[in-house]
């Protein structure tokens, strides 16, 4: 209406004004409903829209401190959904006596934030128990080798450890009854 007014007679008194009110009202809008929409997306999980309605809010406010946040905790959000993907990749190659597997799945979690704790005593005990999931499988698979008093000895040594661990699941109970 501002428009045809203005281009009927353009030096209507006010109207440059008032176009200029409405343009920013029309801004201000529009930069409300896009961190809206974004902050409603994040809280709901969808970081692809969140991520675009902040750039829209952006194009119109780039420097706006509500945009660093939101962005600052989509990253956040982001960092968190991949760390817990993470942890139950873990938990489910721990269920599945996965131990070989196990230390690259920590390693990808200690990527994203090498002081999570989870991951920096996963590793450690991933590496155990590969370590005597690998000599249990030698000792199945080869049982002759046992007549040396050194090959006897880390066999025993695995057999002892591997009897004091905490997740004892189907393989490893497998193993114990093979090896005994």
């Amino acid at each position: 209406l501002y428009r045809r007014a203005q281009s009927l007679d353009p030096e209507m008194p006010g109207i440059k004004a008032s176009l200029a009110n409405l343009q920013l009202r029309i801004r201000e809008r529009n930069f409300r409903k896009y961190l809206s929409e974004a902050y409603a997306a994040l809280n709901a999980g969808n970081y692809q829209k969140a991520e675009n309605s902040f750039s829209e809010a952006a194009r119109i406010k780039p420097d706006h401190a509500s945009i660093r946040d939101g962005l600052r905790q989509l990253e956040s959000a982001r960092l968190l959904e991949a760390i817990a993907k993470i942890e139950i990749k873990a938990d489910t190659q721990i269920q599945a006596e996965q131990w070989v597997k196990l230390p690259e799945t920590y390693a990808a979690a200690l990527k994203l934030d090498p002081n999570l704790q989870f991951a920096r005593e996963g590793a450690r005990m991933a590496k155990k128990r590969a370590q005597i999931d690998k000599v249990l499988d030698q000792i199945i698979s080869n049982p002759g080798k046992l007549s040396s008093d050194t090959n006897y000895q880390n066999a025993l040594s695995a057999f002892s450890n591997a009897i004091e661990l905490e997740h004892q699941g189907p393989r490893l109970i497998s193993q114990l009854a093979d090896v005994k």
